[in-house]
C-alpha cells in the first residue's frame, strides 16, 4: 500500500498516534514521527526525504496546527514536491 506522511502538531499526539496506528494496522505504510525520526537526525533533510517518498501527506487540521511552523514548512514542501514532479 501507499506510503502515508502524517503531518501534524505535538498538541495532537494523542488523536494522531492512534490515527497512525489505525492506518498501520490496515496495511498502510504510515510516516509518523515517533517511529521515524532518530535522535540527532537532520531533520529538514529527513522530514523532506520522507514526503518526497510518500505517495500521500495526510494533515491533521487543528487550531493548534495553524499555529505551527514545523507544519506550514512540511505542507509548503509537499506542495513543492508536487509541483516539481
Amino acid at each position: 500500500m501507499p506510503a502515508v506522511f502524517i503531518s501534524h502538531s505535538s498538541a495532537n499526539k494523542t488523536f494522531v498516534k492512534r490515527l497512525a496506528m489505525d492506518l498501520a494496522q490496515r496495511g498502510f505504510e504510515v510516516w509518523y514521527d515517533e517511529w521515524r525520526l532518530d535522535v540527532g537526525a537532520r531533520l529538514t533533510e529527513t522530514i523532506r526525504a520522507s514526503l518526497g517518498a510518500s505517495s500521500f501527506v495526510l494533515v491533521a487540521m487543528s487550531a493548534e496546527m495553524l499555529a505551527s511552523d514545523w507544519v506550514k514548512r512540511e505542507i509548503d514542501q509537499a506542495l513543492e514536491i508536487e509541483r516539481t514532479e
